[in-house]
């Protein structure tokens, strides 16, 4: 599966690094600064953290260094996307380790939590994988993806307008804020434009999407929003293919990489699906990609997803925004720094971090295709 990463490498981060052989304007200071890493490092979800750290690895092994010469060195800490992890690890880096801000690789439930301990250590954080718009609530935490007002309105949008679909299923777990936020959104937005809904609600545990299916291909019904987890999407993908029923299933971001790195071996059940993304390929790339991709050749061999396309963007952002600080130690710069982020050159595009927290970035709709995210349509 390594070609996937191939693929998508080819042009992830920004021209604001430079080479490492073409970095002759400064000296090397002999000082160091600590960039705090939380994800899922071990569990059900460590992929999605590893698969983050190597991206991170991949970009400061062509740019260590600050502008002033100043080396960076990641302190990683291992949440297994929990709250209560998350919460400890933030407070080792921040008092302890004395980090000059954090990276974190976690989901939207477990970012959430952090918003009052954000604003107790006034730490900035960039978050690389949560899209729920509320976790930029707090002063310090900002977002990387696009957030889920953004997705879910897209997806509406693309079904009602470009599909021409005017009834569809919405599912709903009640018991995740992503899905649950998701699920709104796309309702609301669908609705609004003219549109019918089934709603699937169930809670934490249910099996009532799965137990729905039946009735709704009764019903006639042609298009599933599916905002839920792997294991969940994989459970309607499997009872789907025991029916003769062939209904048009879109998913979210992030959904390729997940099944890539937890469900190879069942990744056939995706296949048509829809997904909403930060990423695509078949579309030009930024120019820099090519270096990453030949470090990455070189030099690595783990498996690449989207999420080490964010750990690259995530580290590179946040690097250019010390940058343009005096003091790479001085968090209420770096936090502002990071807020007026304008026009970073990504791996697709241009990204702009807004002064509340959120991100201006390019939106995909893709088809999976053998295992590839292949574009459809960008919005921006």
């Amino acid at each position: 599966m390594k070609h996937i990463l191939l693929v998508l490498l080819s042009g992830i981060l920004a021209t604001v690094f430079v080479a490492c052989e073409n970095q002759q304007s400064f000296k090397v200071s002999g000082n160091t600064i600590k960039i705090g890493f939380i994800g899922p490092m071990s569990g059900s979800d460590e992929m999605w953290g590893k698969s983050g750290l190597l991206g991170s690895q991949i970009a400061l092994q062509i740019k260590p260094y600050l502008m002033n010469g100043d080396r960076v060195e990641l302190i990683v800490e291992d949440d297994r996307n929990s709250p209560q992890l998350a919460v400890a690890a933030l407070r080792k880096l921040a008092v302890t380790d004395q980090v000059s801000a954090v990276l974190i690789m976690s989901d939207s439930e477990t970012v959430l939590r952090l918003k009052e301990d954000a604003a107790v250590y006034k730490t900035p954080i960039l978050a690389l994988n949560a899209t729920h718009p509320d976790i930029t609530n707090s002063d310090y935490i900002s977002q990387l993806t696009f957030n889920d007002s953004i997705q879910g309105t897209v997806a509406a949008l693309y079904v009602i307008d470009e599909l021409l679909i005017e009834h569809v299923a919405v599912f709903k777990d009640v018991s995740q804020p992503y899905s649950a936020f998701l699920a709104d959104t796309f309702t609301h937005t669908f609705t609004e434009v003219g549109g019918t809904v089934e709603l699937v609600e169930f809670g934490q545990g249910s099996t009532a999407h799965i137990d729905s299916l039946e009735r709704l291909k009764d019903q006639g019904i042609t298009f599933l929003y599916t905002p839920l987890t792997v294991e969940q999407i994989l459970g309607i993908g499997l009872e789907i293919r025991k029916t003769s029923w062939h209904p048009k299933v879109m998913a979210t971001d992030g959904l390729l990489s997940q099944f890539i790195l937890q469900y190879d071996e069942q990744i056939a059940v995706v296949e048509g699906m829809l997904a909403t993304d930060l990423y695509t390929t078949g579309v030009t790339k930024t120019a820099f990609g090519k270096e990453i991709y030949r470090i990455y050749q070189k030099d690595f061999k783990e498996l690449g997803t989207t999420f080490t396309l964010l750990g690259s963007e995530g580290i590179a952002l946040l690097m250019a925004a010390i940058d343009r600080c005096d003091n790479s130690s001085d968090r209420d710069c770096i936090n502002r720094s990071l807020r007026k982020t304008n026009d970073f050159e990504g791996y697709l595009g241009k990204i702009s971090i807004k002064e509340n927290g959120q991100a201006e970035r390019a939106i995909f709709i893709n088809q999976i295709v053998n295992n590839h995210l292949m574009f459809i349509v960008k919005i921006y």
